[in-house]
């Protein structure tokens, strides 16, 4: 539950904040990223995150949508490790789709990569 209230005010923000684009343009796509352990043992709580953020976009995207926004999740696999976290990092920074991150799941991997 403690994810969905900073999801929600980003795709709030959002809504507000992008201009309208009407139905002959063609959707735009804005990605969230996740960024948490989706294998071994940290998988379940990683997988966790990852299934938060996708529960408030499909139950707060809604006025996104209505504008002509296509919504997508696109999780990233930190392993639990910093250096996968940081490379990670950089694919995020590098999107143009990419307009947030949710995560990370401690503060082992998140520190490395938000220097990023």
């Amino acid at each position: 539950m403690a994810l969905r209230t900073p999801v929600a005010v980003l795709l709030a923000l959002l809504a507000c904040a992008l201009p309208w684009t009407g139905p002959a343009q063609p959707r735009a796509t804005i990605r969230l990223a996740t960024q948490s352990p989706l294998n071994a043992e940290l998988a379940p709580r990683g997988d966790e995150v990852r299934l938060g953020a996708q529960l408030a976009l499909d139950q707060l995207g809604g006025p996104l949508e209505r504008l002509g926004f296509r919504l997508e999740l696109a999780a990233f696999d930190d392993q639990g490790r910093p250096d996968v976290s940081v490379a990670n990092a950089r694919i995020i920074v590098a999107s143009r789709e990419i307009l947030a991150v949710i995560g990370h799941l401690d503060a082992r991997t998140a520190i490395p990569a938000s220097e990023i």
